[in-house]
């Protein structure tokens, strides 16, 4: 009897370190479900401000224009579909917030089909790029436009299905006037930005939600209570109120 009570405190000083073990494993698991719950969140927060940003998109937009030599950045897939980049061109750009508007048109572009057929004016080619996202733009869209004879409308088909999901979700509705509003949610992301956004939005999902609580745990911990129920910090490793674990800074 007398070695059973004199290995009794022995064993609840075991008992105690594994459950603190059991706790800060447990610990460390949450933070880790919360840590991707809040990273999945700031890209879902991250993609809603994109599209509202493209269903407003302005209309009434005045453009900056600067004479450029041919675009950097010519999209692959209009060159394998014989559309080079126009030999000179003129990129109008115009940034709101949140929304950035680039359109780069030119002619005079040496191509293979610029003479086929009669009634062939001169080359004239555009592209038409919309980039979206607060703080950093983190989506963007790309449309096409192309005057060249009869050959033109077919090429912008082409383009259009070689471009993929790279014109985004048309959700473009007429005006009374008879005019056509262009609007596109877009799905291309654009890096560093759609990462720089995605933490943003998932800091302030944090704040939002999270920083309160670990607020108040720091605050218990300065006093020496327990972070889970606020009973004072004694010498164990677990409190004896609510048997949570007791952080080492709550024994300092």
């Amino acid at each position: 009897m007398s070695e059973t009570r004199a290995q009794s405190p022995q064993h609840s000083l075991q008992g105690a370190q594994q459950q603190t073990i059991r706790g800060r494993g447990r610990r460390w698991k949450r933070t880790i479900v919360i840590a991707l719950l809040l990273f999945v969140g700031g890209a879902l927060v991250n993609v809603a401000v994109v599209w509202g940003l493209a269903a407003w998109l302005p209309q009434d937009r005045r453009f900056g224009e600067e004479t450029i030599e041919t675009p950097d950045g010519w999209p692959a897939y209009l060159e394998n579909l014989g559309w080079p980049a126009p030999n000179r061109a003129i990129e109008q750009t115009e940034t709101w917030v949140g929304i950035t508007m680039i359109e780069i048109s030119g002619g005079d572009v040496e191509a293979s089909w610029k003479h086929s057929g009669p009634g062939t004016d001169k080359t004239w080619v555009m592209l038409v790029i919309r980039q979206f996202g607060i703080p950093a733009r983190a989506l963007r869209w790309e449309v096409h436009g192309v005057r060249a004879g009869p050959r033109a409308m077919k090429l912008v088909e082409a383009a259009h299905e070689a471009a993929g999901l790279r014109t985004g979700i048309d959700i473009s509705k007429g005006n009374p006037d008879g005019s056509l509003t262009e609007r596109r949610l877009p799905l291309i992301p654009l890096l560093p930005g759609f990462l720089i956004n995605t933490i943003f939005y998932a800091l302030l999902l944090w704040l939002l939600f999270f920083a309160p609580f670990a607020a108040r745990r720091a605050l218990r911990r300065k006093r020496r209570l327990c972070e889970k129920c606020a009973y004072p910090v004694g010498t164990s490793p677990v409190c004896t109120e609510c048997g949570a674990v007791i952080s080492r800074t709550s024994e300092l």
